[in-house]
């Protein structure tokens, strides 16, 4: 059986909700002592109406509470595309880079607006909670240059978690193109699985990337999780978890899952069997499974 089938039927009998929502993710990021980006500012949907109406001047309210680069992103990820960074600074225009497209604009304020409507056609507005809210975060640098300016500079580290247990890392790179370029390492092993020949942008050196993605999935007592961090030069930040890996229906990496399918169902069936004994009666839980 294919590991997507077995996600799929498990995530329509479990509510996985919390855990698409940044502002939750991130409050256990802190309890569980994982950095993660600084937050400036907060903006609720009440908020984001007001500002289309004008009653809000969101750029005196950013001057007020942000510095000259962030990030933008909502807190319940749509797209990684709905991420944009803000690089310049408010003296010199803004621009305004996501993982396609750079602009440049006069005032940071259309193109927030132009956020929020293409946001509010994606999200039903009878579906969007009281807890919705744009939020204003740090950009993590690397060198003290914004890593998008970077070619072939690691910016994501997914991590494909069981439970506790860290798998499969994937590195997603972008180039000056801001094409993703994505590779798979064994953990265990640091083995590059996928695909034959490496950019060369991993240096193995995540050890304690891996700490806290294992933290994290424990955390969340899901038997998959993938637990995402972005990389900055104080190392990595976590920016997030996706309760499937995302790209397995893609038809650029499909190769890659179907030659690894019994990798993610062994560990899937270890995860399940830990949690099950986990959550048994005193009496019957294995020593070994119960931390």
């Amino acid at each position: 059986m294919e590991f997507a089938q077995v996600l799929q039927s498990y995530m329509m009998d479990v509510d996985t909700t919390p855990y698409k929502d940044v502002t939750l993710a991130y409050q256990i990021a802190e309890k569980e002592g994982v950095q993660f980006p600084l937050q400036y500012l907060k903006i609720t949907y009440d908020n984001l109406l007001e500002i289309i109406k004008g009653d809000i001047d969101l750029r005196n309210m950013m001057i007020d509470n942000c510095p000259n680069l962030f990030t933008i992103r909502p807190n319940i990820l749509v797209s990684v595309q709905h991420i944009y960074n803000i690089i310049d600074g408010r003296d010199n225009g803004w621009t305004v880079i996501n993982r396609h497209v750079t602009t440049k604009a006069m005032d940071v304020l259309t193109e927030i607006k132009n956020k929020i409507d293409a946001l509010r056609w994606v999200i039903p507005l009878s579906n969007v909670s009281a807890g919705w809210s744009l939020i204003i975060e740090e950009l993590p640098l690397v060198f003290d240059i914004p890593v998008i300016k970077y070619p072939l500079m690691p910016v994501y580290y997914k991590v494909h978690s069981f439970y506790n247990k860290a798998v499969i890392l994937q590195v997603t790179t972008y180039g000056d193109t801001y094409n993703d370029v994505n590779e798979w390492y064994d953990i265990n092993t640091s083995k590059l699985l996928y695909p034959e020949k490496s950019i060369g942008v991993w240096n193995n050196k995540t050890d304690r990337l891996i700490e806290f993605a294992q933290t994290m999935s424990q955390a969340t007592q899901l038997p998959y999780v993938r637990v995402d961090f972005v990389a900055s030069a104080a190392g990595p930040l976590f920016c997030g978890f996706a309760c499937t890996p995302g790209d397995m229906r893609n038809t650029k990496y499909r190769a890659f899952y179907d030659a690894h399918n019994s990798v993610f169902m062994k560990n899937w069936q270890e995860a399940k069997e830990k949690l099950n004994i986990k959550n048994a009666p005193v009496s019957l839980r294995n020593a070994d499974y119960d931390n």
